[in-house]
């Protein structure tokens, strides 16, 4: 994105941890930085985005290894997204993102 210089930029991501907009949108200020000065951000959309398989067994391993309940329940809450991420983006996320995208 360094390369890219005196265009209208329209920024889309996906976020594979989070739970909400406010979160996915957060993500997309560091982002913003890696865009050259010279251009215009004209957009910006976040949205779910899916994990890869081998951070469920890195979660699942680390649940087994957990010495608390506290620790536990940070990594259940990590395994519970990821089955959640999974097959997004999808048909509301784009067109959420299409929306966006007629508006301007």
């Amino acid at each position: 994105m360094e390369t890219l210089k005196n265009k209208k930029v329209f920024l889309f991501m996906t976020v594979g941890y989070g739970d909400n907009q406010a979160y996915y949108d957060k993500m997309l200020n560091p982002a913003k930085t890696f865009i050259d000065s010279s251009n215009t951000i004209i957009g910006t959309y976040a949205c779910q985005g899916q994990w890869i398989e081998g951070q469920k067994k890195n979660l699942e391993n680390m649940l087994a290894k957990a010495a608390t309940d506290d620790e536990k329940k940070v990594i259940e809450g990590k395994l519970a997204n990821h089955s959640n991420a999974m097959g997004h983006p999808n048909a509301e996320d784009l067109n959420k993102l299409k929306d966006i995208v007629k508006s301007l």
